[in-house]
């Protein structure tokens, strides 16, 4: 038997599946589900947890104010009901030399 590969050319979305956005509770991480209780998204050790943070349509639009890629979120939604990634923080500018 032969593997098969499965590529995601391009995002199936659909403005009526909502999409449950966590955040752990030190916002390191953020995580996507379609549970609205979460209960598929990966534990993240015996004192942390993750935080409702929001319920988004699954647009490729909506996602991207949480993750990178939104794309790829999309398609681990699709394949399997939860998206994982590091928060993106907002990186300041570096500052100009004064000399």
């Amino acid at each position: 038997m032969r593997p098969c590969l499965f590529f995601l050319s391009s995002p199936v979305e659909d403005a009526t599946t909502p999409v449950y956005v966590y955040h752990s509770a030190d916002e390191r991480f953020c995580g996507m589900t379609i549970m609205p209780d979460g209960r598929n998204l990966p534990s993240l050790g015996p004192s942390a947890a993750w935080n409702q943070k929001d319920v988004v349509p699954l647009k490729k639009e909506s996602l991207a104010a949480y993750v990178g890629d939104a794309v790829i979120a999309i398609g681990n939604l699709i394949l399997r009901g939860y998206h994982v990634s590091r928060s993106t923080a907002v990186v300041p500018y570096p500052h100009r030399s004064s000399s």
